[in-house]
Parts: structure tokens; C-alpha cells; sequence
């Protein structure tokens, strides 16, 4: 656009030469009759358009005014033409830069749909269904923390007798608790996709640079694949799970035959608190059915780095750590209140898990 703008002005203003040069073309072939301006009858010039003035605004005599231009551009500081009365050419190409630089026409507001109503919230009878089967039962076996005493660090029943190996699920920078389990002599095999390296290695580590999910491509694996890749055939094994809210998928596509092998879970379960809806509360029974259906919960950690939410006497933290220990090893023995609870996130103020976690409010 500016383009042809600038060509348009060099157009107009070549048909009309400047003030004080010497005329060309048609005008050289003037009669020597007509003399100098102002000096002697002249003929009228032919019109030439637009950009041509009037005879008179070349004579001696007054000139009319020009017509006046409804722009709001500021016009240049006038030149001998506008001086002597000359219509200069920039204001004729002065409509064509107005509605060049005219700003656009306001835009219309989008379209506002109806508002969706809020989901329905739960009945507290159903969030006591969901929450029974998850209260924690004494695991017959000491609880000790492998890990580090911050977020990456879990409590675990020791009972580690047999284990013929660890899946290590979402590690990012932090591979305390195996190098925890390595230490007891456990082959370890750490999965994560977001990392090209692990911090740390060990002789026990084998580590899988994939995320982990329902499928197994060239980006993603699954818990049957890396059970079968790393591990003898038979033989108990320990799982730990913290993969951002990928567990529910990789735990749904996981066969009962594989699921059945991991004598104890230890897995951060994320976003609880949209079990307050109907539709995820559903999910999540199905989610924790399949989970307690051989195993029980030993152990429960809420995460500072997210909130709490009510409904009724029943408190929801938003993540979650579960330890899970196949009921088959369940003991009898009371070895006391497990370890103490710690910060995730340091610099937050602890967490105390929510009563209704641990009996059923009044």
C-alpha cells in the first residue's frame, strides 16, 4: 500500500512542474507571444486533470482560494506554488492516504453461550463409599522412609525379602529413593520421559528415557513392557508412581497378572479433588478397585503443594501418597506410628492428613 501510494504522488506532482523550473514538453512549444507571466495576454492552458490549477492562479491577478480538504492529516509547510496560490498536488493524493490510514471498523463482540450450570456435587454417603476401602490398616511390618525427607521420598512397609526388582516411574532429578532400594541390593529400573540422563547412576540402575502410559511407541511405554524387559519372569517386585496424573492410564492398561506381581505400591495420585463431581468420582472408584482389589493400603501422605477441599466433614487433598501392600503379606505385629510426615515443598506449611482419611466422621 505505501507503494503505490508513493507512485501515485510521483505521478500527480510530474504533471505539474515546480515553481522557478524551466516548463517541458507541451509548455516549451508556448507562442514567444504570450511573454512572461504577467507581463501580456496569455492563452489558457488545456486542462490537464486534476492536479491542474486554474489560469488565473498563473496571472498577475488575485486567486481564488482552494477548496478545503476534510483530512486530519497536517499538510507540509507551503512552497512557493502554494505561496502563489496553486492547489498543491499532495493534496490531491491526501483522500487516498485518508482512507488508507483510516483506523478499521471496531470489531463485534464475540458471541457469549449460555453459561453451563456447575457440576453436581456428590452426596457425602458417596464420598464415604469411595473413601472406606482407602483408610489405612496396619501393615504388620515396620515403616521406614527410603528417600529423601522432602517431596521424592516415600514410606514403604520393609518388607523387602525376595523382591527381584523396582520400577521407579517418574524420577525427574531426584533418584533417592532408588538409590534407596538399590542399596538393599534390588535391581531398579527408572522410567521418565522429560530426562536424557539420570542425576545419578548405580550398577543396579537401568534406566528408560520414556514416558509411561496405556500404549508402548516410540515415546511412551507401558508397565507390562518394562516389567518383562527388566525382570525375571517370576518373582515379587515394588512399583513407585509419580507420573503427573498419567497413573490412571498406565494402572487401567496394566494386566492383573502383572499388577498381581508387585508386592508393594507406593504412588502419588494427583487431582483428588475433582472426585467432588459425579462423572470423576466414578473414574476414580474404578481407579482404586482395581488398585485394593489385592491390595491394602498401609500408609497415606498428603502433598503441601496443593490444596484441600471440603465437602462436609470430608476433607480432600488434592495429591495424595498411597502405599499399598498385597494382603497376602499383611502381618500381625504393631510396630508403632509410622515415620514422621514431612513437607513436599519445604518452604509451605505442612499438611496434616484430614481425620475422615482415618475414620469415619460423626
Amino acid at each position: 500500500m505505501l507503494k503505490f501510494l508513493r507512485r501515485m504522488f510521483r505521478r500527480w506532482t510530474r504533471r505539474r512542474p515546480p515553481a522557478g523550473r524551466a516548463p517541458t514538453g507541451a509548455q516549451r512549444a508556448r507562442p514567444a507571444a504570450q511573454g512572461k507571466a504577467g507581463t501580456g495576454p496569455r492563452k489558457k492552458a488545456p486542462a490537464r486533470g486534476p492536479a491542474s490549477a486554474p489560469a488565473s492562479a498563473q496571472g498577475s491577478g488575485p486567486a481564488p482560494a482552494p477548496a478545503p480538504v476534510p483530512v486530519a492529516i497536517p499538510s507540509p509547510p507551503p512552497g512557493p506554488a502554494q505561496a502563489s496560490g496553486a492547489t498543491p498536488a499532495a493534496e490531491v493524493v491526501l483522500p487516498f492516504l485518508q482512507a488508507a490510514l483510516a483506523p478499521p471498523p471496531p470489531r463485534p463482540e464475540p458471541m457469549q453461550g449460555p453459561m453451563l450450570p456447575p457440576p453436581p456435587e456428590v452426596t457425602t454417603a458417596e464420598i464415604e463409599a469411595w473413601i472406606a476401602p482407602l483408610r489405612p490398616v496396619p501393615a504388620g511390618h515396620p515403616l521406614v522412609r527410603f528417600g529423601p525427607q522432602a517431596d521424592g521420598g516415600y514410606v514403604l512397609p520393609d518388607d523387602l525379602a525376595g523382591i527381584v526388582g523396582c520400577l521407579g516411574l517418574g524420577v525427574g532429578r531426584n533418584v533417592d529413593f532408588e538409590l534407596a532400594i538399590a542399596e538393599r541390593g534390588i535391581p531398579v529400573t527408572l522410567a521418565d520421559g522429560t530426562i536424557a540422563r539420570l542425576p545419578r547412576i548405580h550398577p543396579r540402575f537401568r534406566f528408560v528415557a520414556r514416558n509411561v502410559g496405556a500404549v508402548d511407541d516410540d515415546s511412551i511405554t507401558t508397565i507390562g513392557r518394562l516389567t518383562a524387559d527388566g525382570f525375571p519372569k517370576t518373582g515379587d517386585l515394588i512399583l513407585k508412581m509419580d507420573i503427573e496424573g498419567a497413573e490412571f492410564a498406565a494402572i487401567e492398561a496394566l494386566p492383573d497378572a502383572v499388577l498381581a506381581r508387585f508386592r508393594i505400591i507406593a504412588i502419588e495420585v494427583h487431582h483428588l479433588t475433582r472426585a467432588l463431581q459425579a462423572g470423576p468420582l466414578a473414574a476414580y472408584r474404578r481407579f482404586f478397585d482395581r488398585l485394593t482389589r489385592a491390595h491394602a493400603v498401609v500408609h497415606l501422605h498428603p502433598n503441601n503443594a496443593a490444596k484441600v477441599h471440603a465437602l462436609g466433614a470430608y476433607e480432600i487433598p488434592d495429591y495424595l501418597e498411597f502405599t499399598f501392600l498385597r494382603r497376602d503379606r499383611l502381618g500381625h505385629g504393631d510396630f508403632g506410628p509410622p515415620p514422621p510426615p514431612v513437607r513436599n515443598v519445604p518452604g509451605r506449611p505442612p499438611l496434616a492428613l484430614p481425620d475422615c482419611w482415618l475414620r469415619q466422621p460423626d
